[in-house]
């Protein structure tokens, strides 16, 4: 199986931290390679810079989560509370609780009206 891209992994990190608390990015990257399957050898892939292909994956989502305009089309879905350590915003919540269908997964564009919906069925 090949290292899941940006775009797969964005939702399945949201849903962890989803549950509100702390996680440690080790953490969520070891749940990661777990549930998708990244073998020892896929997880050892070298990008062209020399670093590790799915740490890199991983850092990059939380880089797209914690910015202020990210491929969410939301800023800050996620916030870093101290170095290596991120929690989800109120603004991200609504984004774990949408689901996808396959087609969709590609890209959260799709379903900003439903993620509109659910924020707005919190307030």
């Amino acid at each position: 199986m090949p290292i899941p891209g940006l775009q797969k992994l964005l939702r399945p990190v949201l849903k962890v931290l989803a549950d509100g608390n702390e996680h440690r990015v080790e953490q969520i990257r070891e749940r990661m390679k777990s549930q998708f399957g990244v073998t020892s050898r896929e997880f050892a892939q070298k990008n062209k810079a020399g670093a590790q292909m799915f740490v890199n994956r991983v850092a990059w989502v939380f880089a797209h989560l914690n910015m202020e305009a990210g491929p969410l089309g939301h800023p800050k879905a996620a916030t870093l509370v101290r170095e290596g350590v991120y929690r989800i915003t109120k603004r991200g919540m609504p984004f774990s609780k949408v689901t996808l269908s396959n087609s969709q997964s590609r890209t959260f564009e799709c379903c900003k009206r439903e993620i509109a919906e659910v924020g707005s069925q919190r307030s």
